[in-house]
């Protein structure tokens, strides 16, 4: 009986809490575009709310990597942490990239726009960079059952 109500309060995370979280995940970098778009065309800096998503992902998933019950959930679907900590990492990035942009939006000069604009670009690049060559030389593993 234990075990049965452990799965079960396990299932109900996943489909209630986990599930929507999993899938707005994918769509963060897509609206982070699209803030830049915004900052860029309006020439005025904005919002950089990529922080408040990485805190409230981690806490999430922190939640469900903390509790033994809820961590089966990633032997059950092995892909799921790698999903996870790739789109966590490029969060970073893109809220990295958008914080100097934002930076270089609050005055209004030109070249200031350009100079932070290309500091953005050269954000992305050697965060992936970075990324990349982290899980070269240190694969993500999946557990299997």
């Amino acid at each position: 009986m234990k075990n049965f109500f452990a799965n079960a309060v396990a299932a109900i995370y996943f489909i209630c809490i986990m599930l929507p979280f999993l899938l707005i995940l994918f769509f963060i970098p897509l609206m982070m575009i699209v803030d830049i778009g915004t900052i860029m065309k309006s020439g005025f800096s904005g919002q950089n709310i990529g922080f408040s998503y990485l805190a409230g992902f981690g806490l999430i998933f922190g939640i469900s990597m903390f509790v033994p019950n809820f961590r089966r959930i990633y032997k059950r679907i092995p892909w799921l942490y790698v999903y996870i900590q790739i789109f966590m990492v490029d969060i970073l990035i893109l809220t990295i990239g958008t914080y100097f942009l934002n930076t270089g939006f609050e005055i209004d000069n030109l070249a200031r726009h350009k100079l932070f604009l290309w500091l953005m670009i050269a954000t992305f690049i050697i965060g992936r960079l970075i990324m990349c060559l982290w899980y070269k030389f240190k694969p993500i593993k999946i557990e299997k059952e």
